[in-house]
């Protein structure tokens, strides 16, 4: 009875795990000023996306796009990464879009790393990894079709960019990402 739900569950853990190992290296290569990762081609799919919207973004040495979030209410700005990188499985192409919260030399609490925990939802989750040159990075992220078209990759990228920048508020009190 419950084993359809049980299988789909497991793979998109495994998309998940996948998908982080990647984050993290790119997270390594742009948290600290270090090396870059491998050079990926760029994927047309994200620029067309990014053009039909008329997004203004950059892209980065490895392949991925930088797009800046601003909201005119608060005056904060968030960054957000699309990565060219894609993970496979059988029919399923994901990427992820990623946003940084936080970097520190020390590590988080407990207590903070319980709410992030909990934070964690259906569209994306919270990833603390080590940073380049010492402490660590905190980033949110969310996995998208790869083949998202312009309005459903700006929602991702909002949902990203809202949540990343809250917690940069709330942890920080800064507006640095």
């Amino acid at each position: 009875m419950y084993k359809r739900p049980i299988l789909f569950i497991a793979l998109l853990m495994l998309a998940g795990i996948c998908a982080a190992g990647d984050a993290q290296a790119q997270i390594k290569g742009r948290g600290a000023g270090g090396d870059n990762p491998p050079a990926i081609k760029r994927d047309l799919r994200v620029e067309g996306a990014l053009a039909e919207l008329d997004i203004n973004y950059t892209l980065l040495t490895y392949g991925g796009f930088s797009v800046q979030v601003d909201y005119t209410d608060t005056r904060r700005h968030q960054e957000c990464f699309i990565d060219s990188a894609v993970a496979r499985f059988g029919n399923l192409e994901l990427r992820e879009v990623w946003s940084r919260a936080l970097r520190s030399r020390t590590p988080l609490s407990a207590a903070t790393m319980n709410r992030l925990l909990r934070a964690t939802n259906k569209f994306g989750g919270w990833h603390v990894v080590d940073a380049e040159g010492g402490g660590i990075v905190l980033y949110y992220s969310a996995q998208v079709a790869a083949d998202a078209d312009g309005a459903t990759l700006k929602s991702v990228i909002n949902m990203v960019a809202i949540a990343a920048d809250l917690m940069e508020a709330e942890l920080s009190g800064k507006d640095e990402h």
